[in-house]
């Protein structure tokens, strides 16, 4: 199995700095308290590309969505060729639950977040490792490039993992690198 490492897509966000506004809509209300938690996490690092709630039309929209029984949250994709962000970011409250742990579900939202400003899987190249099953999700047109200063050992704990085990995931060290080599 090749190594997690943390991976970017060929776009990302630009216009540096910059304030992305996030809003949530057709969510519980627990889902509003953990975008403010998922918002600080990255807040607190002092990037370029910082972020804040509104009450509606944020850069970021995060909105409910049947996505079935297992998939907890989606992405509308990566950044665009204009260094806009991806939205809506799709939530699925009938698979996460009403009131899920705040932890968590700010770790769900940071993940989206993450594609949203051009993060992918970090392991990308093999969602087994995460998924239990599953195998590369490619390049596609997206790419999938390396980012500089990230471990080339398995990092369990990463944000960016494919699946989630249910745990709170904030940022580990190895996350903090990838997300200060692009946005600091």
């Amino acid at each position: 199995m090749a190594n997690v490492e943390q991976y970017r897509t060929f776009n990302l966000i630009t216009n540096l700095p910059r304030v992305i506004s996030i809003s949530v809509s057709g969510l519980p209300p627990s889902y509003t308290a953990a975008a403010d938690e998922a918002i600080a996490r990255y807040n607190v690092l002092g990037l370029r590309l910082s972020f804040r709630r509104v009450a509606n039309n944020g850069n970021i929209d995060i909105q409910y969505a049947d996505l079935g029984d297992e998939v907890l949250g989606q992405s509308a994709g990566f950044p665009s060729n204009g260094g806009e962000p991806a939205s809506p970011i799709l939530l699925n409250s009938n698979a996460i639950g009403n009131t899920p742990d705040q932890g968590y579900l700010a770790t769900i939202i940071a993940h989206e977040i993450g594609h949203a400003i051009g993060f992918r899987h970090t392991d990308y190249f093999n969602r087994a490792y995460s998924c239990g099953s599953g195998g590369d999700e490619g390049q596609a047109d997206v790419g999938a490039i390396n980012i500089p200063g990230t471990p080339t050992a398995a990092d369990p704990n990463s944000w960016m993992l494919a699946c989630s085990d249910g745990s709170d995931r904030p940022f580990n060290a190895n996350d903090v690198i990838a997300l200060r080599a692009l946005y600091r």
